[in-house]
């Protein structure tokens, strides 16, 4: 797409009035006293509710990109979103247009949010591609003195003086001619070392730094993309081997955060199997419903009226939006994520075959590491502010975030996930082979592991031992699962058999 060239995307229904609240502005000082009128505490600050944008007077009505718009005679009006792109000489894409201020916690949010509505990758930018756009600076411009870079160690943040920028422009901006949005601090994903803060570019001066520590700034957000088409989507199932052997199951050496029914930490041993390498998607149930049918026990297998894949009674027929095929199945039960399994020709992953392939040989609290971008690398998670969500679609496609060792996506976020084994309080007396746990357990409850973007309590839940209960019948619009299957036996000859 070349510069000034427009894309019309229509807003998902479950995504409509979303962006007002992303892009609201968060007030600074909190919340303790009471949120002022049209606003609502969110994780500890006021922000503005769905319709409402930030001023001078407080939150005030507005109709913004993604709101829904109602015509004089009180119908809906149809609302498209505008997506505009400027070409800068790399092979990156960036957005006109930008939010509104936002805190770190949001920034994500709302490229993620972008990506939802446009199925393309919109993400927040690196520091080093934020830098691209600098121009008219020398002391900042990629190319010049500043050391400050995606891969940065600590020694040589910004306080340094080579990387101050320019004096300031009052009148323009730093940075590539065609881009829209306020001329100011604009956030970057890359992570400080050691510190809870990114790296961020203030394009009035050029200046590249960080915001101190826990300072409860806002700043822009300026969406961007690796130019190119997303592959097209393989709904073939992809198994990946998990090999025999052994781990510490449970609570992770170090992890503070681990609750009583992650504990005792205990050795499992295991023989290799074979996991599914993505939460089953939508399409790929839609061909095992179609074969197998309406039920799956006395229960439909997935809930009637999810509004991407559902049964429609009156013409007697599956129904399934396609927009929605590569994101994980929700709404299902247990029952009917056990019934896909033994349809593919495997099982429910047992919890301590879910929690050793999650893990891929790492020993860590997450599987991607202990660094503060972790998570950012390879979840869809904590996507706020979701209790404000319309719809029933809180998931994101799979395999779009980075696998971990083996393979294995979305083990952290995007949504969570049965395993075969019924509820117990403790580790205590847990089988130590890797079988399903269905001993002396609460009855009616099975366990469910990751957790899903829907969560709003922050990154220390997306650990890869936290575990929760939930009613075996029951569905969620946020939890899905994957399968298992035996690894290949080897014939005579040492080849594995198909």
């Amino acid at each position: 797409m070349g510069k000034g060239e427009h894309t019309m995307m229509r807003t998902p229904a479950w995504l409509a009035g979303w962006t007002v609240l992303l892009t609201a502005a968060a007030f600074s000082g909190g919340c303790g006293g009471g949120c002022p009128a049209h606003s609502h505490d969110f994780n500890g600050r006021c922000v503005c509710d769905m319709g409402f944008v930030d001023s001078a007077s407080g939150c005030v009505a507005s109709l913004a990109d993604g709101d829904e718009a109602v015509d004089p005679d009180g119908d809906e009006a149809e609302v498209e979103y505008d997506i505009v792109e400027v070409e800068v000489p790399t092979n990156l894409k960036w957005q006109t247009d930008t939010s509104g201020y936002v805190h770190l916690d949001t920034a994500a949010a709302y490229c993620t949010l972008l990506y939802a509505q446009s199925q393309r990758d919109w993400r927040v930018p690196t520091i080093t591609e934020l830098r691209t756009l600098v121009t008219g600076c020398t002391a900042t411009a990629m190319g010049g003195p500043c050391n400050v870079h995606d891969s940065l160690c600590v020694a040589d943040d910004c306080r340094l003086a080579i990387c101050d920028g320019c004096d300031r422009r009052d009148d323009d901006c730093y940075r590539v001619p065609g881009l829209d949005g306020g001329c100011s601090e604009y956030w970057s994903s890359t992570a400080v070392p050691g510190l809870n803060t990114r790296w961020s570019v203030n394009f009035i001066n050029a200046r590249v730094h960080h915001p101190a520590v826990n300072f409860p700034v806002t700043y822009l957000t300026r969406c961007v993309r690796v130019d190119g088409e997303r592959p097209p989507y393989d709904p073939s199932l992809h198994w990946v081997a998990a090999p025999a052997g052994s781990f510490l199951m449970g609570c992770s050496e170090g992890d503070t955060l681990c609750a009583g029914n992650e504990k005792p930490a205990h050795r499992v041993s295991l023989n290799a199997f074979e996991i599914l390498a993505t939460e089953v998607t939508r399409e790929q149930y839609l061909a095992f419903v179609k074969e197998h049918g309406k039920l799956c026990g006395d229960q439909d297998c997935i809930a009637t009226g999810d509004p991407a894949l559902y049964y429609n009674e009156a013409a007697g027929h599956w129904e399934f939006d396609a927009w929605f095929a590569d994101h994980p199945v929700t709404n299902v039960t247990r029952e009917g994520a056990a019934a896909f399994c033994s349809w593919a020709g495997g099982s429910l992953p047992s919890e301590a075959q879910w929690e050793y392939a999650a893990r891929g040989g790492t020993v860590t609290a997450q599987n991607c590491g202990d660094d503060d971008a972790c998570l950012d690398r390879a979840a869809f998670y904590t996507i706020p502010p979701f209790g404000e969500l319309p719809g029933d679609l809180p998931t994101f496609p799979v395999a779009e975030k980075t696998a971990n060792a083996w393979g294995l996506y979305d083990t952290h976020g995007n949504a969570e996930e049965w395993v075969a084994d019924c509820w117990h309080e403790s580790y205590d007396g847990a089988p130590a082979d890797g079988a399903p746990w269905n001993d002396d357990c609460i009855a009616g409850r099975g366990v469910v592991r990751d957790h899903s973007a829907y969560d709003t309590d922050g990154r220390a839940q997306y650990r890869v031992s936290e575990r929760r209960d939930k009613d075996s019948q029951s569905h969620a619009h946020h939890r899905g699962f994957r399968c298992t299957r035996p690894a290949p036996a080897a014939n005579a000859d040492g080849d594995l058999e198909e």
